[in-house]
């Protein structure tokens, strides 16, 4: 069995368990241009329908869900999907509140994870899904955590592990992260986060 910590902490994000304490920012934050992406969308965008949403998140055997906070604010939420400790992989679930597209918040949120994934717990494979025919914002952050150019360094830590990032088509690409946790370079916080 895979254990993962409750809390992580990064440069400009936190994360923390995913609760029902957190749908004032769910509904605050509703968007139907966000939901269209999640298998498991909201039907509606009122309490109840949210709070049946969080509730499916956080009843579902074997996820690990926590809520991804920059500064102070909720921006969204992030999970451990369907782990697999006998075959050294998992996937991951993001979910950021439109306002916060741009932000540090799905790059370090993901490294956090990959971090821990690749570096505690050995995986050898971490998967992402991704709509590249609807989504346009994510299918980008697992490349920006890959390698460099074939020829490129790659430091020994992560040099075997890979992301696979599957689309609706089915097609994968793969991609080894190249970035130890010491050199992650994070995006420099633009002036409408920086107050924050």
């Amino acid at each position: 069995m895979w254990a993962f910590p409750e809390r992580f902490e990064g440069r400009y994000v936190r994360l923390e368990p995913l609760a029902l304490a957190h749908l004032p920012a769910f509904l605050r934050h509703y968007d139907p241009e966000v939901y269209r992406f999640l298998s498991r969308a909201p039907v509606a965008p009122t309490e109840e329908a949210l709070r049946a949403h969080l509730e499916g998140l956080l009843g579902e055997p074997g996820r690990v869900n926590w809520a991804i906070l920059l500064g102070e604010e909720v921006a969204g939420r992030i999970s451990v999907i369907a782990p697999e400790p006998e075959h050294a992989k998992l996937e991951l679930g993001t979910m950021l509140f439109k306002p916060f597209w741009g932000s540090p918040a799905n790059k370090e949120a993901k490294y956090l994870l990959l971090r821990h994934a690749f570096e505690v717990l050995r995986a050898e494979r971490v998967q992402f899904k991704v709509d590249l025919t609807q989504n346009l914002h994510l299918p980008h952050t697992p490349h920006k955590l890959s390698p460099p150019p074939p020829g490129g360094p790659r430091p020994r830590a992560w040099s075997s592990r890979r992301m696979t990032c599957t689309t609706s088509s089915g097609k994968r690409t793969r991609a080894a992260p190249s970035l130890a946790s010491r050199q992650l370079p994070l995006p420099s916080i633009p002036t409408q986060w920086a107050s924050r």
